[in-house]
């Protein structure tokens, strides 16, 4: 973790290169705290600026910067002896100013964007600015694996007040801590690349979740779930849980992250008994463990899209489960699929290899379908969902069947009495595609062998379909 110490000297500086564009010289500035590096690039005239401000608060000597020269300066031998005078010159400032670091120059370093310390600082003054948004839910307050794990070191080491004292902002010393132990929504967002130019990456800090005690939402965005400390101390309150691009293989990954034995069966002190909504999505889950899953005896929702799944199963473990979202997974073959999702009424399967739709005939609790953006090509697998009496909501959008002449009509006829209740494709039937679809049923009646008095009704007459 990149922390500027003042009183350890723990940074330095170094100008390793530099590079011409448009006429235009940039000096690569190297900043090192520890093993932590980056690179900012700056020309001639941010040096005269940033002299400028610190020569006028009276933090440096006037005669530090080397002078501006007009007649030469992109010259091989010029540039490298300019780079060694900036460098000398930009060292020589980070020496006398380190101890009590000015904004101006923390800003031409960009600590607030690398280090830790200056990251607070900044969450320090949004906390004191948004304290009540933040703790009423209007605004979500995020931050890095670096400034959590930062904070909590702080707060550990009992240097939390005197940290945030030393920034001289406004802010009172303890106001990102109380905010953090009354918040009840974080989001912390990592990344499995470096930030630009740096060898800091964020996704490769631990940290816990111990400050964080009121907390009923919380999602981890590319934050590798096994970096997570004291996540399972949050099971009896957390409501929604969402871990993206974590790289979550198993449910038990998460439910059980952090628990010494969490390979075996696990027991009821494990349930997580608040939790209504869970997302896994963009990580590497390939199917859904039954014991873990009746540790969410609550769950109404689960988002399980884009992960590695070829398979549904064990899925009717989640009593509660009514949401459930399959996309952008490996599903083909669905067997035995009215046995495996128990009460679920909204089901979204987009993105996968899907062809037939025999599956969900007898899954009677479907109000939602989507299958967009699958793999179906006949008309008539639409009749396997004639008989489900809750659905109101279908998607083909994307499916080869939807290239079909007549396509819409054509489908909702084979819904049978289902077709005037259900929107197809994100879009009500009209009144005129509904009469369109009463012709072709009568048809489909009379020649597949109806009542007597409708062969004789439709006998000879010449039907005209607009």
């Amino acid at each position: 973790m990149s922390l500027h110490e003042p009183d350890l000297g723990n940074m330095s500086v170094a100008i390793i290169g530099s590079n011409t564009t448009n006429s235009t010289t940039f000096y690569q500035l190297q900043v090192s705290i520890d093993s932590h590096q980056w690179v900012v690039e700056h020309r001639y005239s941010n040096f005269a600026e940033l002299n400028s401000q610190l020569v006028g608060d009276k933090l440096i000597p006037v005669d530090l910067l080397p002078g501006k020269k007009l007649i030469g300066s992109r010259e091989p031998a010029f540039v490298d002896r300019r780079r060694q005078d900036l460098e000398a010159y930009i060292r020589r400032v980070v020496a006398l100013l380190q101890v009590n670091l000015p904004d101006v120059l923390a800003k031409f370093l960009q600590l607030e964007v690398y280090d830790v310390g200056w990251m607070l600082r900044r969450q320090a003054f949004l906390c004191f600015v948004h304290e009540g948004a933040y703790l009423g839910g209007q605004r979500l307050l995020t931050l890095s694996p670096m400034e959590v794990q930062g904070l909590t070191q702080l707060v550990r080491e009992g240097r939390a007040d005197s940290f945030f004292h030393e920034s001289k902002l406004s802010t009172p010393p303890s106001q990102v801590v109380d905010v953090a132990t009354q918040v009840a929504c974080l989001r912390v967002a990592g990344s499995w690349q470096e930030l630009p130019r740096s060898n800091i990456r964020p996704a490769a800090y631990p940290f816990s979740l111990e400050l964080f005690r009121a907390l009923r939402k919380l999602t981890l965005h590319e934050v590798p779930i096994s970096s997570v400390a004291s996540l399972t101390e949050l099971r009896g309150q957390l409501v929604e849980l969402s871990v993206v691009g974590g790289a979550v293989r198993e449910l038990r990954d998460v439910l059980l992250c952090g628990e010494v034995h969490r390979d075996g069966p696990p027991s009821a002190e494990h349930q997580w008994p608040a939790l209504l909504h869970l997302t896994l999505r963009d990580n590497a889950v390939r199917g859904v463990d039954e014991s873990a899953a009746a540790l969410l005896p609550r769950l109404t929702s689960l988002d399980l899209s884009t992960n590695a799944i070829e398979q549904v199963g064990h899925l009717a473990a989640l009593p509660a489960l009514r949401h459930l979202d399959l996309s952008n997974n490996c599903l083909s073959e669905l067997p035995d699929l009215h046995t495996r999702l128990g009460n679920v009424a909204r089901l979204q399967l987009s993105q996968n290899r899907i062809s037939s739709l025999a599956p969900f005939a007898r899954v009677l609790s479907l109000v939602q379908l989507d299958l967009s953006f699958n793999q179906v090509r006949d008309l008539e697998e639409v009749a396997s969902l004639r008989g489900l009496p809750c659905l109101e909501d279908l998607s083909l959008v994307g499916n080869p069947v939807t290239d079909a002449i007549d396509y819409r009509a054509r489908a909702l006829e084979r819904l049978g009495e289902r077709a005037a209740h259900v929107t197809l494709d994100n879009e009500s039937s009209s009144q005129s595609e509904l009469d369109r679809v009463l012709v072709l049923q009568a048809l489909r009646t009379a020649r597949e062998g109806g009542p007597e008095f409708l062969r004789r009704g439709w006998q000879g007459r010449v039907v005209t379909i607009v």
